[in-house]
């Protein structure tokens, strides 16, 4: 839609009018587009800011939306950012680098539903 400048400028405005309620939508925009909806509606950033820097919302943006807000202050160091990836933030997503392991060792998800192992399953099947 904002490829339409009529059609994005009527977005932008619908956008301001439905305010908070339009908050989560724009969030969802690319960066480029959400930098683009603050340029033309500048009375949307500050309250579009404190609605970014609640916890459970800060949580699921990426960095770059967060720093185009005006949330987080732009990475000093572009070179730095671009070896921990993305800035060093997956979007806010927790990401889990190993397996969940229970206490003999077997990662949780080599478990079926009865507690059986799914390697020993396949197993049981034939002796039967």
């Amino acid at each position: 839609m904002w490829r339409f400048a009529r059609l994005w400028e009527g977005f932008v405005k619908c956008a301001q009018q439905m305010a908070p309620d339009s908050y989560q939508l724009l969030l969802q925009l690319p960066v480029p587009q959400l930098e683009d909806a603050l340029r033309r509606c500048e009375a949307l950033r500050a309250p579009l800011a404190t609605y970014a820097s609640a916890p459970h919302v800060k949580a699921t943006m990426a960095r770059a939306a967060l720093v185009a807000l005006g949330v987080l202050a732009p990475e000093a160091n572009p070179a730095a950012a671009g070896a921990a990836g993305e800035g060093g933030d997956a979007g806010g997503a927790t990401v889990e680098a190993t397996a969940a392991v229970e206490g003999d060792g077997e990662a949780k998800g080599d478990r079926d539903e009865g507690g059986e192992r799914e390697d020993d399953v396949g197993g049981q099947e034939e002796d039967q």
